[in-house]
């Protein structure tokens, strides 16, 4: 076998190897059933520092998901990134509206939220809740993953973050970091 037929077999395999864990992909997304609300667990507001765009706060209730990127200025939230926007459970995932969540945690213990924040990509976040690997506090642990509209992932794929919970979060952020401020 030549040179050129070794590389084509081997950019053959890799495409049918891709292209079937694609299919695998799709058919497990479609086979994922949704649930009907928020577990219990997972409300409230969350806060984690994010070094290049500041403060993510993520909040959930019950038939509400609500994440953003920004600052305390003068001790309120402002977002710069996705303006605070709230997006309510739904059956379908529509742009800027609504989410939707899975009806059981996967094997690691996370439920998965989808929303799209943009037309052209969708994001799956998955959270559980956990006790920080580097203290014992409660954390919101999170993973996501942005998918392009035809279900390929992008390569800007989010690191696992801890998110936590603070009785007066702008006071914590200025003090431990000296970001924002108070009044």
């Amino acid at each position: 076998m030549t040179r050129l037929h070794k590389q084509l077999l081997r950019a053959g395999l890799a495409l049918l190897t891709l292209t079937s864990v694609g299919l695998a992909g799709t058919t497990a997304n479609a086979a994922t059933k949704l649930g009907n609300s928020v577990p219990k667990s997972l409300w409230g507001t969350w806060y984690e520092l994010n070094s290049q765009s500041g403060i993510m706060r993520v909040k959930l209730t019950a038939k509400t998901y609500s994440i953003s990127k920004g600052f305390f200025i003068k001790g309120k939230w402002t977002p710069n990134w996705n303006g605070g926007k709230t997006y309510r459970l739904g059956k379908k995932v529509k742009l800027q509206k609504t989410f939707t969540i899975s009806a059981k945690n996967n094997k690691k213990g996370y439920r998965t939220i989808t929303a799209r924040h943009n037309s052209y990509s969708y994001v799956k976040s998955q959270y559980k809740r956990m006790t920080s690997r580097y203290s014992k506090q409660i954390v919101l642990g999170h993973r996501a993953m942005t998918y392009t509209n035809k279900h390929t992932p992008t390569t800007s794929d989010t690191y696992p973050s801890e998110l936590a919970q603070y009785a007066n979060p702008a006071k914590h952020f200025y003090d431990e970091y000296g970001i924002g401020s108070l009044k």
